[in-house]
């Protein structure tokens, strides 16, 4: 187990980690045992790990030399280091959080009733607190400690008569509460409407109720938070996406960019919904949601880009008919997925570039590049070339794509029963229309039955031609 945890602490760590850890092992207040920094420094040889750790009897001979190998002497040296390891991660993120060792240090100082030291931290945390950006959650939190520090140290200190700052310290907690309840009430809702799970959240009707007339609008978290909730639960009340947009632009910066991305997902959601109940309008909304996040760093900020967020965007800009921004965003982004994924998602949306542009051979051409690593590649890829064929009028080649999709759909045990019917449906009713040749009477017939089931992967493609047959 430990051997484990070690292999996973070592593939995370940089050359910049190695040289730290050799430091931190060094500092007698921290490490007493020669044999440790021996024994980091043996592993540190190894890196980096691709594999496991060295066989156990290497590490024996190393710290022990020709003395008879004692499995649980290994055993006891791997945990000693490891505990060690979570000592110095530990210290490193404190060192990098100037509040939170703040806040340790008041701790520290209220125990030690150090009255004037204790002020100057007081005082140095409220202006770290003041001087950073984001007002998350969790900003509120930081303050409360701040100002619950300051109550508990100052409250045996004065006159009852004296006010004391107990009310700064409920609101900030308030603050903090209402706030995170919100953020995880909308987690719960977003689950919901996927999966078939039940949640109880207790108090989130008295809290909405208290926020109809307290809406803390001046707090980002719960402005957002609030607004991300009412677009969950009132799904047909367009004005609350609106709104919610509204508030995301005006506070972007107010929050880490791993949360404004977390928050810009339920707007991209929202529309994705709305896109599949078969509003095609909202196509723009999430195209031009896509541009905010790509402009604003929130999309790459961890300097890559996933092979499915780079494929939506490509699609979505394709829709919009916007051929050229498409284009230029493959050349331009492609570099920021995984070296594994990047040759894959680069021919499949060249190909879905092709495609939309009519361009049925090219298209065909990059699809015989595309590696089946994923269901989603495999439905994606299967579903353009039946629309490719359709469009070709390659009847042969139709039908015989046909059956070819129908069995991988059955028989295909990972792809979700959902999956499975969207693009079942697609299949069967892009079957007929080809069948149904121009007899109207039939593409009408089609055409209602397409509306009834509505559960089609891409049914505004599969209504776009049956309304161009009609009207041809």
């Amino acid at each position: 187990m430990e051997k484990s945890k070690l292999l996973i602490y070592f593939k995370s760590f940089t050359h910049e980690d190695w040289k730290w850890f050799d430091l931190f092992l060094r500092s007698p207040f921290f490490n007493r045992r020669k044999e440790m920094e021996e024994l980091a420094l043996y592993l540190a040889s190894f890196a980096p790990y691709d594999k496991e750790l060295p066989d156990k009897k290497l590490i024996h001979q190393k710290l022990f030399g020709k003395a008879r190998y004692n499995d649980k002497q290994v055993r006891y040296a791997l945990t000693d280091l490891t505990r060690l390891l979570e000592k110095f991660l530990a210290a490193r993120a404190l060192e990098n959080d100037k509040v939170l060792m703040n806040q340790k240090l008041s701790d520290e100082l209220l125990h030690r009733e150090n009255e004037k030291a204790y002020a100057q931290v007081y005082r140095n945390t409220k202006e770290l607190l003041q001087a950073q950006p984001h007002r998350n959650a969790e900003y509120h939190l930081e303050q409360f400690r701040n100002e619950y520090h300051q109550y508990a140290f100052y409250s045996s200190r004065k006159k009852r008569s004296e006010k004391s700052n107990l009310e700064s310290v409920m609101d900030q907690l308030d603050r903090f509460y209402i706030a995170k309840k919100l953020q995880l009430s909308c987690e719960v809702f977003n689950v919901q409407n996927v999966m078939a799970v039940e949640y109880h959240v207790f108090l989130l009707d008295e809290i909405l109720q208290y926020l109809k007339d307290h809406p803390y609008k001046e707090t980002p978290s719960v402005a957002v938070y609030l607004q991300i909730l009412k677009t969950l639960r009132e799904f047909e009340q367009e004005e609350n996406f609106s709104e919610l947009l509204r508030l995301l632009r005006l506070h972007e910066k107010r929050f880490a960019k791993q949360e404004l991305r977390d928050m810009y997902q339920y707007a991209l959601n929202y529309c994705i919904k709305k896109i599949n109940l078969g509003n095609a309008n909202y196509q723009k909304n999430l195209f031009d949601i896509f541009k905010i996040i790509l402009k604003n760093g929130v999309l790459t900020h961890s300097g890559s880009i996933s092979q499915w967020d780079f494929k939506n965007i490509t699609t979505v800009s394709l829709r919009q008919k916007d051929y050229d921004w498409a284009r230029g965003f493959i050349d331009k982004y492609e570099s920021y997925l995984a070296p594994e994924e990047r040759e894959n998602a680069r021919s499949y949306n060249l190909a879905n570039y092709h495609f939309h542009k009519g361009e049925w051979g090219e298209a065909l051409s990059m699809l015989q590049k595309v590696s089946f690593t994923d269901p989603y590649y495999q439905l994606d890829t299967r579903s353009m070339m039946l629309k490719i064929y359709f469009e070709m009028k390659e009847h042969d080649v139709f039908f015989y794509h046909v059956t070819a999709f129908l069995t991988y759909l059955r028989r295909n045990t990972k792809i979700s029963e959902y999956q499975k019917t969207i693009y079942t449906n697609l299949v069967k009713l892009t079957s007929k229309v080809m069948r149904a040749g121009r007899d109207k009477r039939r593409l009408q017939a089609l055409q209602k039955q397409i509306e009834q089931i509505k559960q089609i992967a891409d049914i505004n493609w599969l209504r776009k031609k049956v309304t161009e047959i009609l009207e041809s």
